[in-house]
């Protein structure tokens, strides 16, 4: 704080001949400074501490530099006495840095891989206080890194609030090999290592900002990078690394979704590297740290697990670019080589003429196609024999759909499900329905909710052209991982992660799912394609709990906004059926008469088996008002469920044995009664019997 202005810098003891950085200070002063006063921090007590090396850099195969903590003697520094591994192999030696360190030049050039240990004898900082004799170094001559042998191994981008750690941003290095690697002119993104930065076999680097070195004391190989404190942004950013000759030696794009968990990710914890011989696994293999000190900077990390790769990879999805373009998304790192000589095989007779690897971590190949696709077609593609870079190999490959995606019309995406109170430490859900026959792009498709009568907080499904083929279902949640615990029927395929979705409150609200569409321009056109205005009171009301507990739609065809046409999800499936049939789902079946039962025998007890009767109507014209009533086998009235209501041609409503005092009717024999009347004197009505069962 005080570097930033307003406070002078203070010399602690101007009787030592030895000053350096260690005998300045801002000062403490109340006015920020002493002009010709005695220092706020003078302390003139003599220097009586033995100095120390503090670090060493093996510069090359004959040059070592070693790094004093304080100005040090440089006569002493120079006729001390320094030998190899027993032997005097010193030639020269050189003193840099304003007399804090000493450079040793080597008479031969020492091996590479082989450890050495340098002793010296001898020397004494500018106040003649002398270093431990002897001091011993152990050093050796690194390899440069190859494919394979480094990686990015934890992650703390966001330290605060502190956990256990001090308050620093830091990035580790793990070397998964078994020779010393030396990252001379080594590169992590646009900051180059200093020679002689050198990670011993299966040993750890920890990495960070000038600022922070000194927080680490416990952590023995460490480096100061000068990228500031803001260089790992806590959302996520892409890191890669790449030795000396430019060849990339790891990619991590890490995000906070990551965590895996909501608490973590507000700060103090880093993300660990679960398996390090793992190196093709991107999300999959990292994890919020699981110390208690909320990361283990310079130490193996705490959820370390060396579990074999032996997973080939699994093509997730295929993105439509164009007409003539396709990208293909996979579960991990691919060997990039295997790309093209891979077999792709795609339905109508298509075939690939270009392949590209992209993707932030070589995960998505770019697949030009030798003819244009055609709407209203749903083409499938098999890819066998690609690999991870593991070399893993695709043998056996599962059909993954794709096509041209139509413009959408008002209704042809419907809300089918929607979770909205779930349980503590849960999140909302929302699932969608293809209810046509076209595929649907769903990027830039919005959810939003209702302010003031008005669509608010609109917030993007996705910005990918993710396909929602016909009669298929969509499952939009935050968290993925989340519902998938707590719904472990759900079908994980189906679920889009949103960066967040709108607020939607715990007993009533409004879900609105809006419609984009390029116009051929750059422009889109946005449109509502669905809305659900959800109560509790939409539950079957013998639930004493709620949470945890989603609403379902009983028919795709009837309107979103018809009560009858929603119930709580059947404790058969465990409440709720994220990306799957609805538990209640009843398709509404088209009787020759104009007023039909479906089933004549229910059974309302919320199990997912004829929890619901379906009264459905059909007329000649429309025009009509009506009455639909529920009568006991002793015409005793038990539910109103249409009064004087403007009918459509044909519908349904749907009873759930639910009577008008709000309490389950008896077992027995019931009887629907309808009456219908137009405005031209037309009136007609309707008995229909069917009996509510039990077990």
């Amino acid at each position: 704080t005080k570097a930033e202005g307003g406070w002078t810098l203070e010399l602690i003891n101007p009787e030592t001949e030895c000053s350096n950085a260690t005998n300045w200070i801002a000062s403490t002063a109340d006015i920020g400074g002493t002009p010709g006063s005695i220092n706020s921090a003078y302390n003139n007590t003599p220097d009586t501490i033995r100095p120390i090396i503090e670090n060493y850099f093996v510069l090359n195969a004959t040059t070592l530099q070693l790094n004093f903590n304080e100005l040090m003697d440089a006569t002493s520094l120079i006729g001390a006495i320094y030998t190899v591994n027993n032997f005097n192999s010193v030639s020269s030696i050189s003193v840099v840095n304003n007399n804090q360190s000493a450079v040793l030049t080597f008479i031969n050039p020492l091996d590479t891989g082989i450890q050495y240990t340098v002793s010296i004898s001898g020397a004494t900082d500018c106040e003649g206080n002398a270093l431990a004799s002897p001091t011993n170094i152990d050093f050796i001559i690194g390899f440069q890194p190859e494919y394979g042998d480094l990686l990015v191994n934890e992650i703390m981008a966001d330290p605060t609030p502190e956990v256990g750690l001090p308050d620093a941003e830091y990035l580790e290095l793990v070397n998964t090999s078994d020779k010393a690697i030396d990252l001379s002119n080594s590169s992590i993104d646009n900051f180059m290592f200093p020679s002689g930065s050198i990670i011993l076999p299966n040993g750890f680097m920890l990495l960070l900002d000038d600022t922070y070195f000194t927080l680490f004391p416990f952590t023995t190989n460490k480096l100061s990078m000068p990228w500031g404190s803001s260089y790992l942004t806590n959302d996520g950013k892409e890191i890669v690394l790449k030795n000396a000759s430019s060849i990339e030696l790891d990619r991590v794009n890490y995000s906070i979704d990551w965590y895996l968990d909501t608490d973590k990710n507000d700060g103090g914890w880093s993300l660990e590297r679960i398996n390090p011989e793992a190196p093709c696994l991107a999300s999959q293999n990292w994890n919020a740290s699981i110390s208690a000190s909320g990361g283990t900077p310079g130490f193996q990390n705490s959820i370390f697990n060396l579990s074999a790769d032996v997973a080939a990879p699994i093509l997730l999805s295929v993105l439509v670019i164009d007409e003539n373009t396709i990208e293909l998304v996979f579960n991990e790192k691919l060997d990039t080589n295997s790309t093209f000589l891979a077999d792709y095989v795609i339905t109508e007779n298509i075939l690939i003429s270009s392949l590209k690897n992209i993707g932030s971590n070589n995960t998505n190949v770019l697949a030009e196609l030798s003819n244009p696709m055609l709407k209203g077609i749903v083409y499938y593609i098999e890819v066998t024999g690609i690999a991870d870079c593991s070399g893993n190999i695709v043998t056996e490959a599962s059909s993954i759909p794709f096509g041209l995606p139509e413009k959408p019309s008002k209704g042809d995406v419907i809300i089918n499900e929607a979770l909205f109170y779930p349980r503590t430490g849960g999140v909302d859900f929302v699932e969608i329905y293809n209810n046509s026959n076209k595929l649907i792009s769903l990027k830039n498709w919005k959810l939003a909710n209702i302010e003031n009568e008005n669509i608010a907080n609109e917030q993007t499904i996705s910005m990918l052209p993710i396909l929602l083929l016909p009669n298929d279902f969509c499952v939009l949640t935050s968290n993925k991982t989340n519902i998938l615990s707590e719904y472990p029927n759900s079908i994980g395929s189906k679920f889009i992660e949103m960066e967040s979705l709108p607020t939607y409150n715990n007993d009533e609200g409004s879900i609105v799912l809006v419609s984009s569409f390029a116009d051929g321009g750059d422009s889109l056109i946005l449109e509502e394609s669905d809305r659900f205005d959800y109560s509790e009171n939409l539950h079957f009301p013998l639930i004493n709990n709620l949470q945890g507990i989603s609403l379902e739609r009983i028919d795709y065809n009837r309107p979103t906004n018809d009560a009858t046409n929603w119930l709580s999800a059947a404790s058969s499936v465990g409440y709720a059926t994220p990306g799957f049939i609805n538990s209640q789902f009843h398709q509404t079946i088209e009787g020759e008469s104009e007023i039909s039962i479906e089933p004549e025998i229910f059974s309302p007890d919320n199990d997912g088996v004829g929890d619901v009767v379906n009264i459905n109507y059909k007329f000649d014209q429309v025009g009509f008002t009506g009455n639909i009533i529920i009568f006991d086998s002793k015409g005793r009235l038990i539910k109103n469920l249409i009064q004087n209501e403007l009918l459509t041609q044909k519908g349904t409503v749907s009873w759930n044995g639910i009577n008008n005092e709000n309490e389950k009717a008896r077992v027995g024999i019931y009887l629907v009664y309808a009456e219908i009347f137009s405005v031209n004197g037309i009136v007609k009505s309707f008995k229909k019997p069917f009996v509510l069962a039990g077990k």
